[in-house]
């Protein structure tokens, strides 16, 4: 709580009653770690892709998206193919020969991605 003080120029005093005021947290908007060291492979079965989560202490999940034109940096754009916490994932949905764009995001508990 708090009280206010106020005095005029002519050297009155004034005096306020206590006042109770709550305030509210600010929205965390500090975006998480982009995931690290992003490779691809593929073989017969696929394309693999592997990376390191970041060591965000509210690192949530990794959000990945595909594209088959080019590379988009939106995490609600694309085909969502994939979203947990491993470090692997393995895209069998492809065709041989096809060129494909894959974009990572991390997500925080507060729902900020990566950017």
């Amino acid at each position: 709580f708090f009280t206010i003080e106020s005095r005029s120029a002519s050297g009155k005093t004034n005096f306020y009653p206590p006042t109770y005021f709550f305030t509210k947290f600010l929205k965390d908007t500090t975006f998480p770690l982009s995931p690290r060291n992003l490779r691809a492979s593929s073989d017969i079965s696929g394309i693999t892709i592997t990376w390191e989560n970041p060591p965000d202490e509210n690192f949530s999940y990794i959000r990945m998206m595909r594209h088959e034109d080019r590379f988009k940096g939106n995490p609600f754009s694309g085909k969502l193919i994939y979203e947990g916490r491993e470090e692997k994932f393995l895209d069998k949905n492809v065709i041989s020969g096809k060129k494909y764009f894959y974009v990572l995001f991390a997500k925080d508990v507060l729902g900020n991605f990566s950017g």
